[in-house]
């Protein structure tokens, strides 16, 4: 239900269900079902099944081999990536958009949506480009065991 585009959204829903046999939705967060339920009720030939909204859930069917992520939840896309599954987060806010610059995160600009069948039949390449050196020398300055007196 977050940055809500129904006319994108349907596209997308509709996308997806042109390329893949089963399309899957893991419900994140409280509106979502319902958002679903509006972007589905034209569209009565797709199937969506609707699993459990429990973190458990998510991550038991990201073990499953025939599994790729699509979604608008930035967490939710990192977590597939995690999990070693294709994964492309729909770049709705600036978080994907700018963490995608950064990390060479898979999103996919807004603009870029009517590419989808395209970008689905590309060789699919990951190469994270995570800064381990600076995200360690952040967290060391709160590992720190010195302690000043005059604090």
């Amino acid at each position: 239900d977050y940055n809500q585009d129904i006319k994108r959204d349907q596209f997308f829903i509709k996308t997806l269900s042109e390329n893949y046999k089963k399309i899957f939705f893991w419900p994140q967060g409280s509106g979502d079902i319902n958002y679903l339920t509006t972007l589905l009720k034209n569209m009565t030939s797709i199937k969506v099944k609707i699993l459990s909204e429990n973190l458990n859930t998510f991550d038991n069917y990201l073990k499953r081999d025939d599994v790729d992520y699509f979604g608008t939840r930035l967490h939710a896309g990192i977590r597939a990536l995690n999990s070693g599954v294709r994964s492309f987060i729909l770049g709705v806010d600036n978080r994907p958009l700018e963490m995608g610059k950064d990390f060479n995160l898979p999103v996919i600009k807004i603009e870029n949506l009517q590419n989808l069948n395209e970008i689905l039949e590309e060789d699919y390449k990951l190469d994270l480009q995570i800064p381990w050196g600076e995200i360690n020398k952040w967290k060391k300055q709160f590992n720190s065991n010195e302690s000043s007196s005059d604090q």
